[in-house]
């Protein structure tokens, strides 16, 4: 998508967000960004305060985080970000690229096995995966400034029976189902892989099952949270994709440990604000953590340059945040 005739001062009223440091974020996501570290001054005008950092393309198919060679251009891009005062998110895949290649895979309720996702709590998963990256990033985090923190891509994109965030469609695994039946003092074997969800329906245990998984998602991510707090105190922790469901539930009260906010990066509102969705959102991220900014993003492909001006003055006006996601090589506001 083209976004033409506009001049960069045009747009700076625009996009300029009224934020204080720290609790609000008007963020780009675009493709292409760590090879071309001089959009910075660009986005800097047009009002972003943060952008997601990429990660390199080895990350595809091996431990990037343990190959520095593989970072050059990251390291190219947080320093020109410090440059032009941006904040800079490495941007962590749950469902997509290294992650999947570890642990058991995740179960759907109707009994399918999605063989390219893992077990979201998975303890190989965690500890062979998530909890190294994050360390990496955050000792990477106190040599470049401009180097705050991650955002989790927990978008479960390779899904065969159904994409999306993490909801009561997962996970229905042996592993998840045996930790269950251990919690509760069950001692008969377990159901079929397509008869789980029915046997928790009829003995009234499905609410409890997902209050399990919910607790167990929590208890993951305070303790990802402490040990990164170890690494880099100030080190920050957001997310991308929201649904009131047992996995978010666990993730904001596990990241409820931290100092910092917690920015949620809502893709609901791509198409523009939904109606309702906004207090609907906040009320929940607000029983949920305290410090969770609700972040509506907006994306290039689906709004032309009037609707993304509405949409933007309507974020900042419902809370000071929003970001801006966009699939185009160069980024459309290069041509302003």
């Amino acid at each position: 998508m083209r976004l033409p005739g506009l001049r960069i001062g045009a747009v700076v009223l625009l996009l300029t967000a009224c934020a204080q440091a720290g609790e609000r974020c008007a963020l780009v996501w675009t493709r292409g960004v760590n090879e071309h570290p001089e959009w910075c001054e660009a986005f800097q005008k047009a009002g972003f305060d943060s952008l997601t950092v990429k990660l390199p393309p080895t990350a595809r198919d091996t431990l990037w985080w343990t190959n520095p060679s593989s970072l050059d251009s990251t390291n190219a891009l947080l320093a020109e970000a410090h440059r032009t005062n941006l904040r800079g998110y490495f941007q962590i895949p749950l469902g997509m690229m290294t992650g999947t290649k570890f642990g058991p895979r995740t179960m759907t309720a109707a009994g399918f096995t999605e063989s390219l996702l893992a077990c979201p709590l998975n303890e190989e998963f965690w500890e062979k995966y998530l909890i190294p990256t994050l360390s990496f990033v955050a000792r990477k985090s106190l040599d470049h400034p401009a180097l705050k923190g991650v955002i989790l891509d927990t978008e479960q994109y390779y899904g065969k029976e159904r994409s999306g965030a993490i909801n009561e469609h997962y996970c229905f695994c042996d592993a998840c189902f045996s930790e269950f039946f251990k919690s509760r003092g069950i001692r008969e074997a377990l159901p079929t892989p397509a008869a789980r969800q029915p046997w928790l329906e009829s003995n009234d245990l499905l609410a409890a099952y997902w209050q399990h998984l919910e607790d167990r998602t929590r208890e993951h991510f305070q303790r990802l949270a402490k040990s990164i707090q170890e690494i880099a105190p100030d080190f920050e922790i957001h997310f991308y994709i929201f649904e009131d469901t047992w996995f978010y539930r666990g993730l904001l009260k596990g990241l409820s440990v931290t100092k910092h906010p917690v920015f949620v990066f809502d893709g609901k509102t791509y198409n523009g604000f939904l109606k309702g969705w906004s207090k609907e959102a906040k009320s929940a991220l607000a029983r949920l953590n305290h410090r969770a900014v609700w972040v509506p993003g907006f994306y290039t492909a689906t709004l032309n340059l009037r609707a993304l001006r509405i949409n933007i003055r309507k974020a900042l006006e419902d809370g000071g945040s929003y970001w801006v996601y966009n699939e185009e090589e160069p980024f459309p506001f290069a041509e302003f």
